[in-house]
């Protein structure tokens, strides 16, 4: 996804990184809360320090156990951590202002992955903080579709420098990878890199509803979902006011569609503004021009807002010019 250039970057700017930010001398947290733990499924072989030996937990949910809520406790997840979700809210102990930072770059940053139909992270708690992690929504290998591997129904939430696999194949996937509920206010998705492959088709990878004041910056979203009308990002059900959505690029790579083909479905009632955005759909029709974002209902538009709807092809402007 680097190819893409300005539009997405991992590192951060300084004010956006609420949760801590890396150096090539350490990670430097923000006051207030306390490093309760750190977690590696190797457990201590590779340390000798005391200060985190003796706080290290084998998994994510048995550190939260050491978080006190509301008071912005951090766990650090180790690099090379790798951690299996195989049931039902698989984080239960998670409690309100956690903070969950990884650590390393690359394919060294902890990997979270889902393993079973049901397998899920509830993040039901608010302000609640998830950042430079590899979360991987399907198993990767097997007949698994994962239905719904993460739902945010709690504000103030946010979503940080990750890489999220939503698919490897067409017998391993999700059915929605990524769902808010209507309590899910104020969340930020900040610098992600979101993707699966087109065989893995889903419904859709990430679905805002009533998400108000989302702030969606910094991402990229690639896939295929299994109808060509749907995006792979899709407001649905109660609709998302004053949204924030910059610098993103969104993709659905679905084949065999035509006009009114979507990157991302939008709905009645959602407001906001959306500017320095690519959108990618495979109908090659003028009329993917405007429909690319379907039912932008009171969105409005910056003037770097662009769509390709063929393969080699530059983009063109979306939408209708203000008069």
């Amino acid at each position: 996804m680097t190819a893409w250039g300005p539009y997405f970057t991992q590192d951060l700017p300084f004010m956006q990184m609420a949760a801590g930010f890396r150096t090539d001398f350490g990670t430097v947290l923000p006051p207030g809360g306390r490093v309760v733990g750190y977690v590696r499924a190797s457990g201590p072989a590779d340390y000798d320090d005391p200060s985190i030996v003796n706080r290290l937990f084998t998994s994510v949910n048995t550190a939260l156990q050491q978080c006190r809520a509301g008071r912005n406790d951090v766990v650090i997840v180790l690099p090379g951590h790798t951690e299996t979700i195989s049931a039902a809210d698989g984080w239960s102990n998670l409690v309100a202002g956690t903070q969950i930072i990884g650590v390393g770059t690359g394919n060294s940053r902890p990997q979270i992955t889902w393993s079973a139909a049901a397998s899920s992270i509830l993040v039901d708690q608010a302000n609640v903080r998830l950042q430079n992690l590899i979360l991987n929504m399907d198993p990767g290998a097997g007949t698994v579709t994962v239905a719904a591997p993460m739902t945010i129904s709690a504000a103030g939430c946010a979503i940080n420098g990750c890489k999220i696999r939503m698919g490897t194949d067409a017998n391993s996937k999700v059915t929605i990878g990524i769902t808010t509920t209507a309590a899910a206010d104020d969340l930020v998705m900040m610098g992600n890199e979101i993707y699966g492959e087109t065989a893995a088709e889903c419904t859709t990878m990430i679905q805002f509803v009533g998400a108000d004041r989302l702030q969606f910056h910094q991402n990229t979203v690639e896939g295929a979902t299994s109808s060509a009308s749907v995006g792979v990002i899709r407001f649905l059900t109660t609709a998302s006011l004053r949204i924030k959505m910059f610098r993103n690029v969104v993709i659905n790579n679905k084949s065999g569609g035509g006009a009114g083909d979507m990157a991302i479905t939008g709905m009645a009632g959602i407001s906001g503004v959306v500017d320095f955005l690519l959108m990618g759909v495979l109908g090659n029709s003028a009329t993917n021009l405007t429909a690319a974002f379907g039912t932008p209902a009171n969105v409005v538009f910056g003037r770097e807002v662009y769509v390709v709807n063929t393969i080699a092809e530059r983009a063109a402007l979306f939408g209708t010019e203000s008069a």
